[in-house]
Formats: structure tokens, C-alpha cells, sequence
């Protein structure tokens, strides 16, 4: 064994003082309270991340392809040309622009009017072509086995927050008013389920139906949509977003000019439409880097005070052992991994913590939120093994160069002046 191994672990294990050992703990246990704050704020920030950006994505497609006469996909419409044709080369373009993981749908959209002798309330009713599985959709049922059941030909999934204002449950029938062209057409629905997203934005602006609703009520020509959607590109960042949207864009002026389409056609992302969302999840960042810098000068500190207390203790052995002819960088080394030794076993309980809480937490959702104010129901973990890496190895960088302060200082006391150090 090394000399400054074999000194390091004398030091910091044998005949310790009781005042050392409550510094040496205080130490671990300060390194590894930083190293569990800074993995769950980092995981927390993350799912809450990840958790946000999913509904968005879900109820707003990634990239949205619309007549250039909308304003949105969502737009009343009033003649069957503002219609989208998802035309040979449209299907080619998006293929072309698109990783191959993503999907694309033709969806259908009309502004209505639900009436009920107590109440009424505007929305848009939403549904999307054949092959589309509706999984999202799924995920935020509360109430009801089907949402189109075979048996209901007029069927609509209202959220919770739209059947509390309209006083409506599961069964109850409710009145839908549409313009269409000039005249209004009534449809009456069948409420078949409820969905609760917890983002009231979009609960109170959207129900969805069957598609054949909407395609018999608008006269809807085959192969034509309110909006093309496209989606499952990456979530984790915004980039594969904005590239394939810019790329869609371009290739279909290029079309439109051409003459391979029949008129312009506008490309919209979710990162612009929802960019108010966006921003405001960009701004957890900060907080993040905010936890992180304060629990690595707090557990640096706690290192540094803690080393200190040891090299106290054993100025008489440095002492000694300088008299013998040893090195001041053997010295530096032995304390070095003193501290080293603390920050290894601080790591190890901090790491253990945290990954008993993010399992626990996925697994149980025990710690709630306020979906009215953060838009989901429970505190969202999410295990990333990049950052919980980054975190562990700069979190020993870091302690090591504060540890170089005490290493450097005791290998700069002179002999004759501590071996009878009291």
C-alpha cells in the first residue's frame, strides 16, 4: 500500500477525537445532503419538464400544417377550399422533412356552441382521421369505458371542467350549434366520457367526437382536413421540432411556386404557438443552476471545515513526519485523500437517497401539487443517468480543488514549530 493511502486512512479512522468524528460526519453528511438535493432538483425539473411539454404536444401537435387563410387549424371555416389536402406530394414533403419515428394525421376542427337549458359554452370539437390510436386522449379519461361507442351516433368527450359549467355527466344530452356557410346546423350529443388534463387552457377550448361528425356536418371531401399533424419527433429538445418545421416550410413554398400544390399552405410549431409555456419551463433552468451552486458551497464548506478539524488534530504527526524527510506533496496527497475519502462515502449515501426517492415518488406519485397553479397533480421525477453522472464527477472535481486549500497549508507548517504542538 501507498504511504499517503496508508497514512490517509489512519488519519481519518483510527484515534480519532470525538470532536473529529462529529466533524467528519457533519462533513458526510452535508456532501450528501447537497448530492441528493442537487439529483432531485435536477430530476424533479426534468419530469416537471418532460410532464409539461407531453400535454402540450398532445392536445398542440409538434407541427401543424394549415390553408393559409386560417389563422389556426381551429378556425371557423366557411368553404370547403380552406380544407387541407394531404395530396401525394405533401405526404412526399413530410416524409422528407420528418425523422422516421414521427407520425402523420389529418385532424378535423369546428368551432360550436354547447347549449343546455341552464347554460351555454363555446369550444372547439376535435376529431382525427382513421389510424390515429388516440392514446393521449386515453390517458386523461376519468370518467367512462369508450369515448365513441358504436351505439351513440353523436358522441362527445367534454373535459371536467367544461361538464361542471354545463352541469352535464356521462349520458346526458347537450346541444351543439355550428356555422356552416352562411346558416347554423344543430347536432345533439351524447357525453360518452370526461377527460381532466389539469390545463384548464386547454379543457375549457377543446371536446372531441367521432370523425364521422364532423366530416358529414362539414361536407368534407376525401383525403382533405382542417389541419395536418404531424408528431412523436424527439421531446426532448426543441431542435428536431424547428428543423423538420423550417424544412416543411420551405419545401412547400417551393411547391406552391412550382405548381406541384394548389395553393400555399402554412407550417406552424408548437414551440411558437405555445412559446408563453415554453419560456416558463426554460426559466426552471435558473432555479436549478441557482440549487445546484448553493449546495456545492455548502457542502465544499462543510469539507473544507471538516478537514480542517483533522489536520488540527495532527499537526504533531505532520510535524514529526516532515522531521523524517517527508515530502510536502505526500503530505498534500495524504490530506487530499482524506477528503476524498469523505466526499466518496457522501456521494454514495446522497446517490442512494435520491434514487430511493425518484422510484418511490414515480411509483407511488406520494408527493402532490396543485394542479390549478403547476398543471399536473403529483411532483414529476424523472431519472437521467447523463446528469446524475455530470453531477457525481463534478461534484468531486469541485471538493477537490477546495480541498487543495488545507493540503496546500499543511504542507507549508514547519516542523520545529508544531511537534510539540498542543
Amino acid at each position: 500500500m501507498r504511504i499517503d493511502r496508508f497514512l490517509a486512512l489512519r488519519f481519518s479512522r483510527r484515534n480519532l477525537s470525538p470532536r473529529s468524528r462529529v466533524g467528519m460526519r457533519i462533513a458526510v453528511a452535508g456532501v450528501a445532503l447537497a448530492v441528493a438535493i442537487m439529483l432531485l432538483a435536477v430530476s424533479v425539473v426534468l419530469g416537471f419538464k418532460l410532464g409539461i411539454t407531453r400535454k402540450i404536444t398532445g392536445f398542440d401537435a409538434q407541427i401543424v400544417i394549415t390553408d393559409t387563410s386560417l389563422s389556426s387549424p381551429l378556425s371557423t371555416m366557411e368553404k370547403t377550399d380552406q380544407f387541407v389536402r394531404l395530396s401525394p406530394a405533401v405526404t412526399s414533403i413530410i416524409a422528407a422533412s420528418v425523422p422516421s419515428q414521427a407520425s402523420v394525421c389529418g385532424t378535423y376542427a369546428r368551432a360550436a356552441i354547447l347549449k343546455t337549458p341552464e347554460a351555454f359554452e363555446g369550444l372547439v370539437l376535435k376529431a382525427f382521421d382513421d389510424g390515429y390510436d388516440y392514446e393521449f386522449e386515453r390517458s386523461l379519461i376519468v370518467e367512462g369505458a369508450d369515448m365513441f361507442p358504436d351505439s351513440v351516433r353523436y358522441p362527445i368527450v367534454l373535459s371536467t371542467l367544461t361538464s361542471r359549467t354545463l352541469s352535464l355527466g356521462i349520458g346526458d344530452k347537450v346541444d351543439a350549434f355550428f356555422q356552416v356557410g352562411s346558416g347554423l346546423k344543430m347536432r345533439r350529443f351524447s357525453v360518452t366520457a370526461l377527460y381532466d388534463s389539469n390545463f384548464s387552457d386547454f379543457d375549457k377550448a377543446i371536446a372531441f367526437t367521432d370523425k364521422e361528425v364532423l366530416t358529414s356536418l362539414l361536407s368534407i371531401p376525401d383525403s382533405c382536413y382542417s389541419a395536418i399533424e404531424i408528431r412523436g419527433i424527439s421531446a426532448e429538445n426543441p431542435d428536431p421540432v424547428l428543423s423538420s418545421s423550417s424544412l416543411i416550410e420551405e419545401a412547400l413554398a417551393d411547391a406552391a411556386q412550382g405548381g406541384l400544390i394548389d395553393r400555399p399552405l402554412s407550417v406552424d410549431n408548437v414551440y411558437h404557438k405555445s412559446v408563453a409555456y415554453f419560456a416558463w419551463l426554460d426559466l426552471l433552468d435558473t432555479n436549478v443552476w441557482l440549487i445546484i451552486i448553493l449546495m456545492a458551497v455548502v457542502s465544499g464548506f462543510t469539507l473544507v471545515s471538516s478537514t480542517f478539524i483533522i489536520v488540527l488534530e495532527r499537526v504533531p504527526t505532520i510535524g514529526i513526519l516532515k522531521s523524517l524527510g517527508t515530502t510536502n506533496s505526500l503530505i498534500s496527497r495524504t490530506f487530499l485523500l482524506v477528503g476524498l475519502s469523505i466526499v466518496i462515502r457522501g456521494l454514495v449515501i446522497g446517490d442512494i437517497v435520491a434514487l430511493l426517492f425518484i422510484v418511490i415518488q414515480s411509483m407511488f406519485h406520494l408527493l402532490p401539487l396543485d394542479p390549478v397553479s403547476y398543471f399536473l397533480s403529483y411532483v414529476p421525477v424523472r431519472l437521467d443517468f447523463i446528469s446524475f453522472l455530470v453531477i457525481n464527477i463534478s461534484t468531486i472535481l469541485f471538493t477537490l480543488l477546495l480541498l487543495l486549500i488545507p493540503s496546500r497549508i499543511v504542507s507549508r507548517i514547519p516542523p520545529s514549530s508544531v511537534i510539540d504542538y498542543e
